[in-house]
């Protein structure tokens, strides 16, 4: 009896880590893809304001969406949807002078109405 209350709840608590697991790795996708969706708006809105110059630093995003004191936990997370965004054709990476100063950004390529 003791055996097979064991294995009872040995199998319990392994599908209880595996449903865990599978939902917390659903939960980062998800939230990978949202801080991407916000990137792409905020470029695109950037492009829009100011044709010809449809660009912005990369940091300046970064610091328009997440918060200086979560921005070491969420560094992961920031990494992850920049290397998603690598693979975007709507969005180019570059080095532009800003006020003076050189600037990994983002230059919006797509039309507007390529947004969503």
């Amino acid at each position: 009896i003791f055996l097979c209350f064991a294995v009872t709840a040995a199998l319990a608590f392994g599908y209880k880590g595996v449903s865990w697991w599978v939902s917390k790795n659903a939960r980062y996708k998800e939230d990978v893809y949202r801080l991407v969706t916000n990137i792409v708006e905020i470029v695109s809105t950037k492009a829009q304001e100011s044709p010809g110059g449809g660009y912005v630093p990369i940091s300046h995003v970064r610091d328009q969406l997440i918060p200086p004191q979560d921005r070491q936990r969420l560094a992961k997370l920031w990494n992850d949807a920049v290397t998603m965004l690598e693979s975007d054709s709507r969005l180019r990476s570059e080095v532009q002078l800003v006020e003076g100063e050189e600037f990994l950004v983002w230059r919006w390529l797509a039309s507007p109405l390529a947004v969503k």
